[in-house]
């Protein structure tokens, strides 16, 4: 393994001496920064909200005027966590807790000023942007282990509901999907919100009667987060260690959980603009919870149509773009999988199954999934196949994952196999990747994450290794981390993602967001930054690459503004010509440039928002002058019209013309919920 030899052994260990070095000097100087950072309440101290049971049916309507509601004690005295953390917000919230043999319900009263447009909400979707809409959510750990994945239900005014779990409260499945059900109204000076969300879609203890639970509100218009039982700024609910206590609780004993989706497709197979068969097939998702911490999923003939399609861009780096994964069957459970770091290095990325290297879609016939987690430990195995097409043969994927939970430190690992089938005389190929990663959260502030993969083909001796390591300091004043990937020359994860071959890539990171007297109400905080990335070749560990970003002035406003002057340095290797667009060649060599960037954003929950990026300045040996804005408009909330425009003009320092590039992106959302009863308060009145 060159790179873990000579020097390139010497540069990785000074990394990581370095890394350890500054967030040591950060986390000894932690009294500077973390005042803010306040302690968890005990066990004993921590408030409680009683879950009453229900004598009569509870018809989820938005309205609360069901008899037991009436003779809930709510939680009341939300504080503000974010900007203005520990303050009394300007309007309160009251929540009451239910509970019968079949759901959980949860029954909201939020105050406003009365203006019905001050609710802004910018999407009637489900699984809508949390950020930029007013919502009241639910945070619920039945077992009382903030180390186990935390669920999160979202309500808007308009009935719209998201559900996301969260894991370490640094990653999240955003479109983890459960079956639970939500109503709103909307008044003269409150909107209500009612919530059931069916024990047979939560995980819990046999037998509990003590869960963990929070709750958070975005006053929207305000720019303000608040909470039941508050928690520092530098964090978010997901903590739920910073939550409160849900008593007498008495859910039922779990049951079989089945549910099947089926669907009719008809595949067409085309070639040289003609259509050459046509043929039914039928399809379906089977889910099965085997137990309340045990779910079984099954996919035939499966369909992604419902996905969302890519993002169009114009990538002028020389690394590969990362594009996410959209499709619904993916991204359930997917952060059990996710090893590595997304966009860089990832062992096993899913987009790797059923997608071709330039993001063409490829059949599946079918998977399985089967996840079980539980207080101490987490097993995962995935189970695919693929069809071939004109490009590839077809290919099996099977990947088993373990981690294992001990206290503030989690250990894992992982294999993953990818088959492609022989076809002819062209044998089948093998390439399996194994990886082992471990967690640690040192602070309330500080966590550290490992990584070590080594991958083989046809079932050959280990043929390269990679590795990630990340430190991470956040308070509610600065953010400091250092990111480090290295890939060797011989690692390959054809089941994967890497952003090149053969590199190690250094990603040092600062923000600080400080609050000076000087500053207007309507601006939250002096947010300047600094990042970079490093990029050297890890076989011979000659330097590739810099790119700094220095943000000396930089300012977020309470309602989600930005406004950001940037200082852009890079320095360029290039072994052969690189062409970031057609009609442009960049010469082998080095090259040392400077930028200078304008970004702002405006309240994107306004009706009207808009988006801006300006850049000017060298570009390798040419000049470069790049435009993006985008406009977004929300006359209410069950439309949204977008337009994106990016340009790029390549000429020379003498003056002369290369090359310009437009690219149009347009958007159009249409979303109709049922969950609000006063559909009138959309458009005002």
């Amino acid at each position: 393994m060159t790179f873990f030899e000579g020097q390139s052994c010497y540069m990785f260990s000074f990394f990581l001496k370095l890394a350890f070095f500054i967030l040591f000097i950060l986390h000894c100087c932690g009294r500077l920064w973390s005042q803010e950072i306040f302690p968890s309440l005990p066990y004993a101290l921590k408030p409680r909200v009683r879950a009453q049971p229900a004598h009569q049916r509870i018809i989820v309507d938005g309205r609360l005027d069901e008899a037991d509601w009436k003779l809930c004690t709510p939680v009341t005295q939300f504080m503000v966590c974010y900007p203005d953390q520990l303050k009394t917000p300007r309007y309160q919230t009251r929540v009451m807790v239910l509970y019968d043999s079949v759901n959980l319900y949860f029954g909201a009263i939020c105050y406003y000023s009365g203006r019905k447009k001050s609710l802004q909400v910018q999407s009637m979707k489900r699984d809508f942007g949390f950020s930029d809409n007013e919502l009241l959510s639910v945070f619920i750990e039945p077992f009382q282990n903030s180390r186990l994945p935390v669920t999160a239900f979202y309500v808007s005014p308009y009935g719209n509901q998201t559900d996301i779990v969260y894991y370490n409260s640094i990653a999240y499945d955003y479109n983890w999907d459960a079956v639970w059900n939500a109503r709103a109204s909307i008044g003269d000076s409150t909107w209500t919100a009612e919530i059931a969300i069916p024990f047979s879609s939560l995980r819990y203890p046999r037998d509990s009667t003590v869960w963990s639970v929070n709750f958070d509100r975005n006053i929207r218009d305000r720019g303000e987060y608040t909470g039941w039982s508050p928690w520092p700024m530098a964090y978010d609910p997901s903590r739920i260690d910073y939550g409160g206590l849900l008593t007498e609780i008495h859910p039922p004993q779990p049951k079989i959980n089945l549910r099947l989706q089926p669907y009719a497709l008809l595949k067409t197979n085309s070639g040289d603009g003609q259509i050459r068969s046509t043929r039914p097939a039928l399809g379906g998702e089977l889910k099965w919870a085997l137990q309340t911490n045990t779910v079984a999923d099954v996919t035939v003939n499966t369909d992604f149509a419902q996905a969302d399609v890519d993002k169009q861009v114009v990538n002028l780096t020389r690394s590969s773009v990362f594009f996410p994964e959209k499709r619904q069957f993916f991204k359930e459970n997917a952060n059990l999988f996710s090893v590595g770091e997304d966009g860089m290095l990832q062992p096993f990325f899913t987009r790797s199954i059923g997608l071709g290297g330039e993001g063409q879609p490829i059949p599946i016939d079918g998977g399985l999934r089967l996840v079980h987690q539980s207080e101490k430990q987490s097993t995962g195995l995935l189970l695919m196949r693929q069809e071939g097409d004109s490009t590839s043969a077809p290919a099996w994927f099977n990947v088993l994952r373990y981690k294992k939970d001990m206290g503030k430190f989690q250990v894992g690992a992982m294999t993953v196999v990818r088959y492609n089938e022989g076809h002819g005389k062209q044998p089948g190929e093998w390439n399996t990747v194994a990886s082992v990663d471990a967690f640690a959260r040192v602070s309330n502030a500080f966590y550290i994450r490992q990584m070590l993969s080594g991958s083989s083909d046809h079932g050959l001796p280990l043929k390269g290794l990679a590795s990630m390591t990340e430190f991470n300091y956040s308070t509610s004043k600065v953010f400091a981390g250092l990111l480090a990937t290295v890939a060797g020359k011989g690692y390959s994860a054809k089941a994967g993602f890497m952003e090149r071959q053969d590199f190690i890539h250094t990603q040092p990171a600062l923000q600080l967001f400080l609050h000076p007297k000087a500053l207007p109400d309507a601006v939250a905080f002096y947010n300047p930054t600094f990042s970079a990335d490093i990029y050297h070749q890890a076989s011979t560990l000659i330097l590739q690459e810099i790119s700094t970003v220095f943000s000396p002035l930089g300012f977020l406003t309470r309602t989600g503004g930005d406004l950001h002057l940037n200082l852009l340095y890079s320095y360029e290797n290039i072994g052969q010509t690189f062409s970031p667009v057609n009609g442009v060649d960049l010469a082998p060599g080095k090259y040392r440039f400077l930028r200078w960037e304008l970004y702002g954003k405006t309240n994107q929950a306004a009706p009207y928002s808009l988006e801006a990026r300006v850049s000017t300045g060298k570009y390798y040996d040419i000049r470069l002058n790049s435009y993006y804005t985008a406009l977004r408009v929300v006359p209410i909330p069950f439309v949204a019209l977008g337009l994106g425009f990016t340009a790029n003009h390549f000429y020379r320092e003498t003056g002369g013309s290369l090359k310009t590039t437009y690219l149009v992106a347009p958007e159009l959302r249409l979303a109709w919920n049922a969950g609000s009863r006063d559909l009138r308060a959309a458009v005002g009145e």
